[in-house]
């Protein structure tokens, strides 16, 4: 039998995907309906059990005790576009995340502006040398995903690196607070 987790004060919704795979905290200002129906035009192995939580909010209290605005996002990660990572270096410099080839950040491969991407916490689990609890995902609003896999992916070397990247690109999409945003 299944306990459940008592729950009380304030709460979050979440979009969740993929079989549990990824969570997107979601923030007031957006409608559910929107959401929902973004499920039709996904493949069906990824809407597949695609639903809207209510959590509460330790999440996003992670998150926030991750933040810390006085330090530069720069560093090496491991990065899958397709089924495999393979380590980049990523910044996020003025309201953009950059893929750099070299570890000196000379040779830029990608840029996405932040307020363009849609970010989910955890990894497609079909990809590989990634662990989802050290992960995120992103999606560009308006692109198609490539056939087999969901998104981009970031994976980082612990759970606070990944919570320090994502509390960092969630404040420059969502300036007023993380706290604020989504609960």
């Amino acid at each position: 039998m299944k306990s459940k987790k008592k729950m009380s004060g304030q709460f979050m919704m979440s979009e969740v995907i993929l079989e549990g795979s990824l969570e997107r905290p979601l923030p007031l200002s957006e409608l559910v309906l929107p959401v929902v129906t973004t499920w039709a035009s996904l493949e069906e192995d990824i809407c597949t059990n695609a639903k809207i939580c209510m959590n509460n909010l330790e999440t996003l209290e992670k998150l926030q005790s991750a933040l810390d605005p006085c330090r530069a996002l720069i560093g090496e990660v491991k990065f899958s576009d397709k089924k495999k990572f393979s380590k980049y270096t990523f910044q996020l410099k003025q309201g953009k995340l950059v893929c750099f080839k070299d570890s000196k950040g000379t040779h830029q491969l990608h840029s996405w502006n932040v307020e363009d991407i849609v970010i989910y916490l955890g990894i497609d689990s079909r990809r590989s040398g990634g662990k989802s609890s050290h992960g995120l995902t992103f999606i560009v609003k308006g692109e198609k995903c490539v056939k087999g896999y969901f998104g981009r992916s970031l994976c980082f070397t612990s759970e606070i690196e990944m919570l320090k990247w994502a509390s960092a690109l969630l404040v420059a999409k969502h300036p007023e607070g993380i706290l604020a945003s989504f609960s």
